[in-house]
């Protein structure tokens, strides 16, 4: 589907976006301009909400498979924009306004993608807890009228056309679909073993654990940089799509277009970064089973030097170590805090407790593996309990 959108589809989408932009826009109201603009933000915020709130009110496994997804969803959308280079409405026509900058380039669009990939994942991964049938049918209807809506308000502010709000759509359903029926069962048995049973895994299996992240992020190092020096010097954007972005959106050459796409790429550390603290909180027994304000103090006070870092000014006009300061070395820095570090330093603040929030896993009941084993004592059949298989 995607492939034939892009072949077949994508020019006459584009042609036919710009007029349907027009007529949206002509139409808009100084309530609808601010209420289209609130969702567009709302919608990319839950991309990051999803990496936090979970973290903070679920178990580790939880956590880190949220995490997981927005990882994913920020490297694969770097990459495609880049990839695909392609202009936003606004840099095609003097005629549409723009009412919320955006100024990387247009395809997908990354507030259709990450929105829709994080509500689905969430989505999926909680629907059996929902309740009764009712409930969840309101959850989905609501769900899918929010997904819809901020991808329109992305045609009403003038930033994206159709076929790239199509194909964030399409990207944000394949990888929900993907993270829920392929790895999240998966993960939740590696994390388990990992947590349950650290100390007694073999120094082989770790550097095993090791290496393969290690490739992962080499990987992902040289598919986001390889993209951006191969288009970088293979294509120049018409000097009026720049003349357009510059007179409609106030940025400078190192955060528009494939620059600030390769800053932004630098989220991916944090899944990379998260699961090597994953490895070393099991394999040291790292435990702390603190309230949440305890918990929040604790990540707030550990993530202080990544926020001086991204803050503070080097004066430089390179990409390379803007994307180093400001996403690199923070989230690959955060991902170690939160699922590591963090830990380590509540037990030294408010200290360690008998349980842990590495024993839950993203499995729900109806899931599990789940059998009554019985015992015969003198005749007479005893259940001795349930035995759980992740």
């Amino acid at each position: 589907m995607q492939i034939g959108q892009q072949v077949g589809y994508s020019p006459s989408m584009a042609v036919y976006s710009i007029e349907l932009i027009k007529d949206i826009q002509s139409k808009s109201t100084t309530f609808s301009i601010y209420f289209f603009k609130i969702v567009s933000d709302f919608g990319i915020s839950m991309v990051y909400i999803e990496a936090v709130l979970p973290f903070l009110f679920f178990s580790r496994i939880k956590g880190f498979y949220y995490v997981l997804n927005v990882s994913i969803t920020l490297f694969i959308m770097s990459v495609s924009k880049m990839a695909f280079h392609a202009p936003r409405p606004y840099m095609l026509d003097d005629d549409i306004d723009v009412h919320d900058c955006s100024v990387e380039y247009g395809l997908p669009s990354g507030h259709a993608f990450g929105n829709s990939a994080s509500i689905l994942v969430f989505l999926l991964d909680n629907l059996n807890s929902i309740g009764n049938l009712a409930n969840k049918i309101i959850v989905c209807v609501g769900s899918a009228i929010f997904i819809l809506l901020n991808g329109y308000s992305r045609l009403a502010n003038g930033v994206h056309s159709l076929d790239q709000v199509l194909l964030g759509w399409q990207f944000g359903i394949l990888q929900s679909v993907i993270m829920h029926y392929s790895i999240r069962k998966k993960l939740s048995a590696h994390l388990q073993d990992i947590y349950a049973n650290g100390k007694t895994i073999s120094q082989d299996r770790y550097l095993k654990y090791h290496m393969i992240t290690i490739f992962a992020f080499i990987a992902g190092i040289l598919s986001i940089f390889g993209t951006y020096i191969i288009i970088e010097k293979t294509f120049t954007p018409p000097t009026l799509w720049i003349t357009r972005l510059h007179a409609k959106c106030e940025a400078d050459s190192l955060w528009e277009l494939n620059p600030l796409s390769l800053i932004q790429s630098g989220v991916f550390c944090l899944g990379i970064f998260g699961y090597l603290g994953c490895l070393l909180s099991g394999s040291t027994q790292t435990h702390a089973n603190q309230v949440i304000w305890q918990r929040l103090i604790a990540l707030i006070l550990l993530l202080l030097p990544a926020g001086v870092i991204q803050i503070y000014n080097f004066e430089t006009n390179s990409p390379y170590i803007e994307s180093l300061q400001i996403s690199y070395l923070p989230c690959a820095y955060a991902g170690f805090v939160m699922f590591y570090l963090m830990d380590k330093v509540s037990q030294i603040i408010f200290g360690s407790q008998s349980t842990n929030l590495h024993s839950g896993n993203l499995l729900s009941l109806s899931e599990l593996n789940i059998k009554d084993y019985i015992i015969e004592i003198d005749g007479n059949k005893q259940n001795i309990g349930k035995i759980t298989y992740i």
